[in-house]
């Protein structure tokens, strides 16, 4: 094998085991085939429901924390600020789910969900029948846990 072959194959399993996964567009009638799982509205609400989620933006630059209480608010921390909002789930005919946030000031945005490699992703849903990645979902934690950055500050 050639010098710059191993390489690449070292780098590639290096992203793979760090989760590090490149994803593009795809399309929504990929349910259930291959690497991608997109989620039904009951699995998002048992993913989401009184958990602390951190997701980080597709671009790696952004990173954000949310609660989702169990009566539909959502408290997101962002650079160490708080904003408060509403969350749901939908169901769409074919069985898919949609998580659904509206934050102070701004309006309702409901994005597909996707079990990709073992790891979760958000997509936009696009009216063409194409999904883009905007968000990886980093970990998932039972309970409130918005404090670690903030320096205990209360809420």
């Amino acid at each position: 094998m050639k010098k710059s072959a191993i390489f690449v194959f070292i780098v590639s399993m290096l992203l793979t085991m760090s989760g590090c996964v490149q994803v593009s567009d795809v399309k929504e009638s990929d349910t259930g085939s291959g690497d991608y799982n997109w989620l039904t509205a009951s699995q998002l609400k048992q993913l989401f429901t009184k958990r602390t989620v951190t997701s980080i933006n597709s671009s790696g630059t952004e990173s954000k924390t949310y609660y989702h209480s169990s009566k539909g608010k959502v408290t997101q921390l962002r650079n160490g600020k708080t904003r408060k909002g509403f969350w749901r789930v939908t169901k769409k005919r074919d069985g898919s789910g949609r998580i659904c946030l509206k934050m102070e000031g701004g309006k309702e945005q409901c994005r597909a969900i996707a079990k990709i490699g073992g790891r979760y992703y958000k997509f936009v849903v696009k009216k063409d029948g194409q999904h883009k990645k905007v968000v990886s979902y980093k970990k998932f934690e039972s309970g409130k846990k918005l404090c670690s950055p903030c320096l205990y500050k209360k809420f």
